[in-house]
């Protein structure tokens, strides 16, 4: 089975490419779409609420996260250590899934697999 990993910048079309791949019959695995899996599991939602507070937790119980967005995304030194809790939370699962998917693909004869990881080289 060929791999590929999609890298870019933000809005710079790597969904759209991956997209059009599983189209033609490769098969697409999405990072951001597992990490979202992740963040929705209850033990790492009660990890970010006991650190964060009840804040971040929309109406119906769960993140709202344009509001942890706005906890660890800034230039400042407690954003990056916000940033880097948040990430030693999902990334583990999220590239434990994105491996099972990848052997799953591979037991099922798929010739061909799509990584769209936005963060590929960095994790």
């Amino acid at each position: 089975m060929i791999v590929l990993g999609i890298v870019g910048t933000p809005a710079g079309g790597k969904s759209t490419v991956a997209q059009r791949l599983a189209e033609l019959g490769a098969t697409w695995i999405n990072a951001d779409l597992i990490a979202r899996s992740v963040l929705e599991r209850s033990e790492v939602q009660d990890n970010l609420t006991k650190r964060y507070g009840a804040e971040i937790v929309d109406k119906h119980g769960t993140i709202d996260r344009p509001k942890l967005a706005s906890l660890v995304f800034g230039d400042d030194d407690a954003s990056r250590l916000r940033l880097e809790y948040l990430e030693e939370l999902i990334h583990p699962a999220t590239r434990k899934l994105i491996t099972e998917q990848l052997i799953s693909s591979e037991e099922k004869g798929d010739a061909v697999a799509i990584l769209d990881v936005p963060l590929l080289f960095k994790s």
